[in-house]
């Protein structure tokens, strides 16, 4: 299987800045999911509650639907909270992994690149310096 998307995982800094890139990503898209969770499921049920809340005279079935729907209420306040700590922690996790993966990659692989590069572009120059020399000494002749 050919991969369309080359990540780069030369090395394990970049791979881990890489991966905290994607929590970080994936903290943003379950926030807006569950707050998109939570409106419609707030949208739907907040309006038959405050109707049953201003209602003077219940029925038996509108009071036990009028509690059930506080009990509700209460259950999503609180899963708010039990959702959201941890997503909060995995970005925070995230955060942090990409900042040493790229803090990491950048003090101790990067100038090693930069220095083999350098040495690279001297190494060239001298062969071309050696090959211009040839020329010249081809040319005189």
């Amino acid at each position: 299987m050919i991969p369309s998307v080359p990540i780069a995982t030369d090395n394990i800094y970049k791979f881990l800045a890489l991966f905290g890139l994607v929590i970080m990503i994936s903290w943003v898209v379950a926030m807006l999911y569950l707050v998109k969770i939570i409106y419609e499921f707030g949208v739907e049920n907040i309006n038959e509650y405050e109707l049953l809340k201003v209602k003077t005279d219940l029925t038996q079935a509108e009071s036990i639907r009028k509690d059930s729907l506080e009990q509700i209420m209460k259950l999503r306040t609180l899963g708010t909270k039990v959702f959201v700590w941890p997503l909060n922690i995995l970005f925070v996790v995230g955060v942090g992994i990409c900042y040493w993966g790229f803090r990491s990659w950048y003090k101790k692989v990067q100038p090693k690149q930069d220095k083999l590069l350098d040495l690279q572009i001297q190494k060239t120059e001298r062969e071309i310096q050696v090959l211009e020399k040839q020329l010249e000494k081809k040319d005189t002749k």
